[in-house]
């Protein structure tokens, strides 16, 4: 599990980020860096470029601060909330999140609140609600591509409970057993912009299913 716990400023006044770079090959470690976000175009990496395994024993990133994870493959996690990755802060850019499994929440991420994910593949991950993406009251998926993820209940792509935001994004192939084969709207959710095609559930709502809230 790589833990990104913390960020802070290396000067009074100057708010840099913890940001970790896939920009390496996989036979050496992430790369740590400092970076004012006045330049971002320093940690503008390939997509996946260097993979984390979770091996299916444990998640693969949490993020509970305000980092960046920049250019990673996400794969094989499994935790009860977010698989692939937890984000309660900061943001996953440019990165496969594939294969991982959320024994209860959010397969391939789970979105506490807040957090974002940026320009990502969420593909082929499973959980019992949210395969794709469990949005837990907030945080933002931004052109991403939700593909072929599971739901055992609710939210196949992704599950937006109370709160939760789509935009550019596209929602495809993905299942849920009971409600929202592409998204669950549960009392909260914003899909802006988005295309849902494809997606199939055995109840209600294969596209999207919006209980108690208007999309």
């Amino acid at each position: 599990l790589m833990s990104i716990a913390f960020a802070a400023g290396v000067a009074p006044g100057l708010e840099n980020r913890l940001i970790v770079l896939g920009r390496v090959t996989p036979a050496t470690p992430p790369a740590l860096h400092w970076i004012d976000p006045a330049h971002p175009e320093s940690a503008l990496t390939p997509l996946a470029v260097t993979g984390i395994d979770g091996m299916n024993v444990r998640p693969c990133v949490a993020i509970t601060a305000d980092a960046l994870v920049d250019g990673f493959t996400l794969t094989h996690g499994l935790s009860e909330d977010g698989g692939g990755a937890y984000l309660s802060d900061g943001e996953i850019r440019n990165s496969l999140i594939t294969s991982n499994t959320g024994s209860w929440y959010g397969g391939g991420l789970y979105l506490d609140m807040a957090g974002l994910a940026n320009q990502c593949i969420v593909s082929n991950n499973n959980a019992f609600d949210g395969g794709g993406i469990e949005f837990n009251g907030g945080g933002v998926a931004s052109n991403c591509q939700l593909i072929g993820n599971v739901a055992l209940d609710f939210g196949g792509g992704a599950d937006c409970w109370g709160g939760g935001t789509l935009v550019g994004c596209l929602v495809s192939g993905n299942y849920a057993a009971w409600y929202g084969g592409g998204v669950e709207c549960w009392a909260g959710g914003v899909i802006h912009n988005s295309t849902l095609v494809g997606n199939r559930a055995d109840y209600d709502g294969g596209g999207v299913e919006s209980y108690n809230w208007g999309i």
